[in-house]
């Protein structure tokens, strides 16, 4: 999920806005866990889609002689059961919610060359912090993205840049000095 952002990140440098990872992964077979958090980060991927290989080895696979190709287990939400859509859902209704957003940026992108998921360097120039992460993006100029990308935790710490934001979920105002914040995402 990591290298996901810095591609993401790269491919609006070279003027590519359109592109996501696949969600869940695309070769291995995925937990559940790791398919909840990749589908909260994958709401804000430019280009989201949960896709995946029918097999496990297929490209080791040689007909007659190599060994029997294993399926993949199913990944999308319904796969996982009733907790995992809940937990799922909310992403999913705010990747719908951002649609005009996105939409927009998309505009701007083919029109102006701007950028859709963006380093947050770019918004914010000045901000020597800002230059080495590659764990956050914006997308756009207005939100911050910081997702989970360890296997178990349920905070993350995230560097927001100084001035006046939003909690998106909550509305509840932070003001940051240029800080680093623990933010709870169980």
């Amino acid at each position: 999920m990591h290298i996901s952002i810095i591609h993401i990140l790269e491919f609006g440098l070279f003027g590519i806005p359109m592109t996501g990872a696949d969600i869940c992964g695309f070769w291995l077979q995925t937990s559940s866990e790791l398919c909840v958090r990749w589908h909260q980060l994958g709401a804000f991927y430019p280009f989201a889609r949960n896709h995946n290989s029918k097999y496990v080895q297929w490209d080791r696979f040689v007909e007659d002689t190599g060994p029997a190709p294993v399926l993949t287990e199913d990944q999308d939400p319904a796969a996982f059961g009733q907790q995992f859509v809940d937990l799922v859902k909310p992403a999913m209704m705010t990747r719908q919610k951002l649609l005009p957003y996105m939409y927009t940026l998309f505009y701007r992108a083919h029109v102006m060359g701007d950028t859709v998921a963006r380093p947050l360097f770019f918004e914010f120039p000045e901000d020597e912090k800002t230059l080495t992460i590659d764990r956050q993006f914006m997308l756009g100029p207005a939100l911050l993205i910081s997702p989970i990308l360890t296997q178990g935790a349920t905070t993350v710490d995230a560097y927001v840049p100084q001035g006046r934001w939003f909690d998106y979920i909550t509305g509840e105002e932070v003001q940051s000095s240029g800080q680093q914040l623990s933010l709870e995402t169980p």
